[in-house]
């Protein structure tokens, strides 16, 4: 994905179109926090010499939010990494492509999965420890839970870009990515 090809996602179209339209904005308002978290931990610690408590635990929790809300933008809009030099060999070949693309599709599905499943084990273990941060003191297991519902949701809206693409695939029509 090239810089002139990223769009602000409008809050229009499908569910799943508003949906990543909102959880961006919200990515964006995460990460604006997390700036200023950053920025007032800084000035509390160097300059005056009082470092806010639980601090860490707040960046760290927004931090998880900000790529996990932004992850299913990321994997609908398929914006992985493709290294330049092995692609053009593949696209020679539009079975070959199709391959690559497939492996990628499926690639990502199967990793998102896997990272799924082991978040909804972490949010089990963290509800039934009662785990908390150190700092702050907040209960771990309700962001893992979130985090395992924003998975889910980029599994869902991945799948539906793939399913997508593998139907303009086999009707002949060419897929740029």
């Amino acid at each position: 994905m090239d810089a002139q090809d990223f769009e602000i996602p409008q809050i229009k179209g499908s569910f799943v179109d508003i949906v990543m339209a909102i959880m961006f904005r919200l990515a964006g308002l995460c990460m604006l926090g997390l700036m200023g978290l950053v920025f007032a931990s800084v000035i509390f610690r160097y300059f005056l010499n009082d470092p806010i408590i639980g601090v860490e635990d707040w960046m760290g929790m927004l931090l998880g939010l900000t790529i996990f809300m932004a992850f299913p933008f990321v994997t609908r809009g398929r914006g992985h990494i493709q290294v330049d030099l092995l692609v053009p060999l593949f696209k020679r070949s539009r079975w070959l492509n199709n391959l690559r693309l497939f492996l990628i599709d499926f690639g990502t599905v199967a990793m998102l999965v896997f990272l799924g499943l082991r978040l909804y084990d972490q949010a089990v273990k963290h509800f039934s420890r009662g785990s908390v941060t150190q700092a702050a003191e907040l209960p771990l297991w309700p962001f893992a839970a979130v985090f395992v519902a924003l998975v889910a949701l980029s599994i869902l809206a991945f799948a539906l870009v793939a399913v997508e693409s593998w139907r303009d695939r086999t009707s002949g029509k060419d897929q740029a990515s």
